[in-house]
């Protein structure tokens, strides 16, 4: 059902979820996009969980930051996308997640030289 994620005992419950909709509206996602979101909203509301938090409104970034220690790359967009929705629907005062950015790419950022350019600095040695 979750697209090779992995397997939650919460299953249908995750229509419950206040974002259930931005998971499909909007922007037209793959399905396993979609099923990717469903697992990561199902691992925040298990840490959630075990933090305490039983309310959306009640998320703070301290409480994704904490949850952000592994695959925060691919979790943000998640997390954003899910927020900003709670935002707009007024089910969140405040959007928690707002401040989180992916890292930037680590390596070469500047100007590259085109294969000729290449091969006349390879032929001069």
């Amino acid at each position: 059902m979750y697209g090779g994620g992995q397997a939650s005992a919460h299953g249908p419950a995750v229509r419950h979820l206040p974002g259930w909709p931005f998971l499909y509206g909007g922007a037209s996602l793959s399905d396993k996009t979609i099923a990717y979101r469903i697992n990561v909203l199902l691992q925040l509301a298990d840490h959630l969980d075990t933090r305490g938090v039983d309310d959306w409104a009640a998320v703070t970034a301290e409480d994704l930051e904490a949850f952000l220690t592994v695959n925060a790359a691919q979790r943000i967009p998640a997390l954003r996308a899910f927020f900003a929705f709670t935002r707009r629907r007024k089910i969140t005062l405040i959007n928690p997640a707002v401040h989180l950015r992916r890292s930037q790419r680590k390596g070469y950022a500047g100007p590259l030289i085109d294969h000729t350019r290449q091969r006349q600095l390879a032929d001069q040695k």
